[in-house]
């Protein structure tokens, strides 16, 4: 359904028609142009981003800790995985995370063991991130064996299926709940790759033991031209509150799943990427994080930490509560969340 611009433009009335079928199309093609391209902008936005001028690496300390600061130390088959979640200076916490691994069954008997990881960041509520956490796993199993019918894995199938994952479960939450949304960044690995799929301004990078920090998400900015013009190609618009860009005067980041309340112009579609294991070296780390932390600090700032010498002398659970405990530190105003990922 189109809307009238009868206001601005009394005498040469303009109607807008969605592109609804955006959100579900399904890419042919091959994809390596596509992977390509958002790893290269993802680089870009690590070397365009500034330094949080506050921002200091620093061993947690219990006493001066963020309230309602919750640690987990995990085992994900051969990944070891530390998980932080603080409420911050936040009236509420908002966060969720995800650590599983499950068997993907295709089709003809084959079958693949599947690392799954996300940190979802939920605004006007936590009923949007609870439900990702909830049934992400499910959902991309579901997908993953829809696009691969022959049995074979293939990265079309892959990119398809982590697209419409997101975008599936985005549109049955928005039937249970009109108000709330969250943010998602998700690392998978699967067949010897690690993807990354984003939603928002949460952020997945990846400290290389040797090669140095690399950003494997871009965040998605309503001022971004490239975001403004899908937001406008699904009936929505970019306005400025202040100095901050929301879709509909509404919602401050690109995209995100759920937030039907906010109107037409939100996506759910996950921007990816993909890095063959193999050109990882071992003892490197995996960092997903809320945008609490990149609020203050920069891709760089939290690459430079963990590449410092007693790092690699603590664990994954010591490097995210330090992540957060800095990030406080720091001045964050939103809620603390780190999921980091030891690369064996």
């Amino acid at each position: 359904m189109g809307y009238y611009n009868v206001f601005s433009k009394p005498l040469d009335v303009q109607v807008v028609f969605p592109d609804v079928d955006r959100e579900h199309r399904v890419e042919k093609k091959p994809v390596d142009v596509k992977l390509k391209k958002a790893w290269a902008l993802a680089q870009k936005q690590k070397e365009q981003e500034l330094d949080g001028s506050r921002f200091k690496y620093r061993s947690y300390n219990v006493f001066q800790a963020p309230n309602s600061c919750h640690t987990q130390s995990l085992q994900v088959g051969k990944y070891q995985i530390g998980v932080c979640h603080a409420q911050g200076r936040r009236p509420s916490q908002e966060d969720q995370h995800l650590a599983t691994s499950f068997s993907l069954r295709l089709p003809k008997g084959k079958i693949y063991p599947v690392q799954l990881f996300g940190v979802f960041d939920g605004h006007g509520g936590s009923e949007a991130s609870l439900y990702m956490e909830k049934h992400l796993q499910n959902e991309l199993m579901k997908t993953l064996i829809h696009f691969h019918p022959e049995g074979k894995l293939t990265d079309e199938g892959i990119w398809n299926a982590l697209k419409l994952a997101f975008v599936n479960l985005s549109d049955r939450f928005k039937q249970l709940d009109q108000n709330s949304g969250t943010t998602a960044t998700v690392a998978m690995i699967l067949d010897g790759k690690l993807w990354t799929a984003n939603v928002g301004d949460s952020r997945t990078i990846l400290e290389d033991s040797f090669k140095g920090t690399f950003q494997l998400s871009e965040d998605a900015k309503p001022s971004d031209p490239r975001y403004k013009k899908g937001i406008e190609k699904r009936g929505g618009s970019v306005e400025f509150h202040g100095d901050t860009p929301r879709i509909n005067g509404i919602l401050a980041v690109g995209r995100a799943v759920g937030d039907g309340s906010v109107g037409p112009g939100v996506s759910s579609r996950p921007k990816i990427t993909k890095i063959d294991l193999s050109q990882i070296h071992s003892g490197s780390h995996l960092v997903l994080a809320c945008d609490g932390i990149y609020d203050v600090a920069s891709t760089r700032q939290v690459g430079h930490a963990l590449r410092q010498k007693s790092f690699f002398r603590k664990s994954p659970i010591s490097v995210a509560q330090n992540l957060v405990f800095s990030a406080y530190r720091a001045g964050s105003q939103d809620n603390l969340s780190a999921l980091v990922v030891r690369i064996p």
